[in-house]
């Protein structure tokens, strides 16, 4: 029984795997909040949170983390202004260009609110 559409908080996730599957961002992700649905495409997806809390904080604490060796780009993405797939691919290419200016020591390379990952995911990411 749907009532119609409701807008869900949704979290743009770029610069992932292309072979990462739903399973592992759900416990990546999870720690911060109910996770409704999850869209995945190639190298990026979208992650639909129950509410705009958790939403919030995964890409407060997930914006520039490292994550199988590239930084992750997170951001919130409301439901009505979704991004172009060749778009959302775009920005997963810029984060990888981050982290390889990174590799490469050049000045300026590090995103803002990059740093120590954030105990929650620490500890998620370390749990087996």
């Amino acid at each position: 029984k749907k009532k119609g559409k409701k807008s869900r908080p949704s979290v743009f996730v770029g610069g992932i795997r292309t072979d990462i599957t739903e399973r592992e961002l759900r416990n990546f992700f999870g720690v911060f909040g109910k996770i409704n649905h999850v869209t995945i495409k190639e190298g990026y997806a979208f992650l639909d949170f129950a509410d705009d809390a958790s939403a919030h904080t995964a890409v407060e604490k997930c914006n520039g983390y490292v994550y199988d060796g590239k930084p992750l780009g997170v951001r919130i993405q409301d439901e009505g202004n979704r991004r172009t797939a060749q778009e959302a691919k775009k920005q997963g290419q810029n984060v990888s260009m981050v982290f390889k200016r990174l590799e490469e020591g050049q000045a300026g390379a590090m995103p803002p609110n990059a740093g120590a990952p954030a105990p929650m995911v620490a500890q998620a990411v370390m749990s087996p």
